[in-house]
C-alpha cells in the first residue's frame, strides 16, 4: 500500500498542476491504479512506475516539461494485454491517455507531445529531432535492460509470466530473436547519460538471457517447439 500511497500523491500533485478537478482527479486515478493491478502483469504493474519515477527525479533537472514526462509515465502501459498483436497496447494507451486530455481539457501541445511519446514506446527509437524529453522518457523505460543481474533475471522471469499463454517454444524462439536483435543496435539508448552508464551491461543481459532462451529451446526437444 505504500507504493499505491506514494504513487496517489504524485497523481495529485502532477493534476493539481495541471489544474485537474478533484472529482476528475480521484476518478483517473482509480483507472489508473485498477488497470495496472490486473492480474496478467507481472512487469508492467504500478512497480514499474515507481522505476521511471526514480529515473525522473534522478534526471529532474534535464527535464524540460516535467509534467508531460510524468503524464508519459502514468498512461504509457494503461492498456496491456499480452495477447494483443504487436503496437496495440501502445495505440490503446495513447488513446486512453487522449480520453483523459480530453476530459480534462489539458493543452493541445502537451497533448500532442504525451500522446506521440506513448505511441513511440512501441519501438523506442528516437529521431535527432525528438525532444530532449522524449529521450530521456524512453531510456527511463528501456532502463531495465541494464540493471544488474539479480534484478534483470527477475525482470525477464516476469516478462515470462505476462506470456505465460505462450507454448515454451515460440515463446524461447520469438524472444531470443527480438533480444539479439536489441542487442546488435548501434545505439540502444537515447541519450549519452544511459548509453555511457548502462549501454554495456544492457547488452551483457540481452546476449545472456538470449542464451538461456536458446538453450531451453534446444532442450525441449522437437515436438514441444511445434
Amino acid at each position: 500500500r505504500e507504493l499505491v500511497q506514494s504513487l496517489s500523491l504524485r497523481w495529485s500533485a502532477l493534476c493539481s498542476r495541471l489544474k485537474v478537478p478533484l472529482a476528475l482527479q480521484s476518478r483517473w486515478w482509480t483507472l489508473l491504479e485498477t488497470r495496472y493491478t490486473e492480474p496478467q502483469r507481472h512487469y508492467h504493474t504500478l512497480a514499474h512506475l515507481n522505476e521511471l519515477y526514480s529515473c525522473l527525479e534522478e534526471f529532474k533537472e534535464q527535464i524540460v516539461d516535467i509534467s508531460a514526462v510524468e503524464l508519459a509515465i502514468f498512461f504509457h502501459d494503461i492498456i496491456y494485454n499480452p495477447r494483443a498483436t504487436g503496437g496495440k497496447n501502445e495505440d490503446d494507451s495513447a488513446v486512453v491517455f487522449g480520453d483523459f486530455a480530453q476530459d480534462t481539457n489539458l493543452d493541445s501541445g502537451l497533448t500532442e507531445k504525451v500522446f506521440r511519446w506513448i505511441v513511440q514506446t512501441k519501438h523506442h527509437v528516437c529521431s535527432p529531432d525528438d525532444e530532449g524529453d522524449c529521450k530521456l522518457f524512453m531510456d527511463f523505460d528501456m532502463a531495465v535492460l541494464g540493471w544488474p543481474k539479480q534484478q534483470y533475471d527477475e525482470y525477464r522471469q516476469q516478462v515470462r509470466q505476462e506470456y505465460i499463454h505462450v507454448p515454451a517454444g515460440i515463446f524461447c524462439s520469438a524472444r531470443a530473436s527480438f533480444l539479439t536483435a536489441t542487442a546488435s543496435q548501434a545505439q540502444i539508448f537515447a541519450t549519452d547519460a544511459f548509453r555511457e552508464r548502462l549501454e554495456q551491461r544492457a547488452r551483457e543481459n540481452l546476449i545472456w538471457e538470449s542464451q538461456i532462451l536458446q538453450d531451453t529451446y534446444q532442450a525441449l526437444g522437437p515436438l514441444p517447439k511445434l
